[in-house]
């Protein structure tokens, strides 16, 4: 009975994340969820309470995953920076093309961003000093200031994609939205800022970066059936 329950609210939680995609935050309404989820508006009532209780339990579950996801990341202590540094890009970077309105909202709508955009930003500021540590570890001649502001424009540039795809699509001719494609900017955006990193450690790493990315490949998909 609980598993009934916890897969029907996880079936409306995930058409919300549905709607919020298609139509955007502010037009989501408990009507348009409930037909995404296939269930009646009287559901909605029962399992959420609210609309306002589904949206901030939607948002709850989201950033779970993202927490679990950089837990399964830094597990592994034999990869070098440089390769976890691609799986955590890869990550970010597949969430921010798949999900840009959900992440708009962490960060563009005030309670949204009071209640759960601080505690992704504190979860990735963690996320670094981790990083900057093990940078600190593979080369003791970069100074400190080096480094953060090393890891403050790797990311910014990958967060600066939540702008809109196809701002310089017409220049670059970039498709980011195909695998190889993202792979191939974040191994050039790495290769300039890591440069130090052995090109034959990175090549013998890529199997376990293509494990890793594959093992958390479902909660960037939030279990979504195919």
């Amino acid at each position: 009975m609980v598993q009934d329950r916890t897969a029907v609210k996880t079936k409306i939680i995930l058409a919300t994340i549905e709607c919020i995609e298609k139509d955007g935050y502010n037009a989501v309404t408990t009507r348009n969820v409930a037909q995404a989820a296939g269930v009646n508006n009287a559901a909605i009532n029962y399992y959420f309470g609210s609309k306002d209780n589904l949206l901030e339990e939607t948002f709850t579950f989201t950033l779970s995953h993202f927490f679990i996801d950089l837990n399964e990341i830094l597990k592994d202590h034999n990869l070098n920076t440089y390769s976890l540094l691609k799986v955590f890009l890869s990550f970010l970077l597949e969430g921010l093309i798949n999900y840009p309105n959900l992440v708009r909202a962490y960060f563009s709508v005030p309670d949204v961003f009071h209640k759960f955009g601080q505690s992704f930003l504190r979860q990735l500021e963690q996320f670094l000093e981790t990083i900057a540590e093990r940078i600190r570890k593979e080369n003791s001649a970069l100074t400190e200031r080096e480094i953060r502001l090393s890891l403050m424009q790797i990311i910014s540039v990958i967060i600066s994609l939540c702008l809109p795809l196809d701002l310089f699509h017409g220049f670059s001719g970039l498709d980011l939205k195909d695998p190889a494609t993202r792979t191939a900017y974040i191994d050039h955006l790495l290769t300039r800022y890591l440069n130090w990193v052995n090109p034959l450690e990175i090549k013998e790493d890529e199997q376990k970066v293509a494990q890793l990315l594959d093992k958390i490949k479902n909660t960037l998909d939030f279990d979504r059936p195919d």
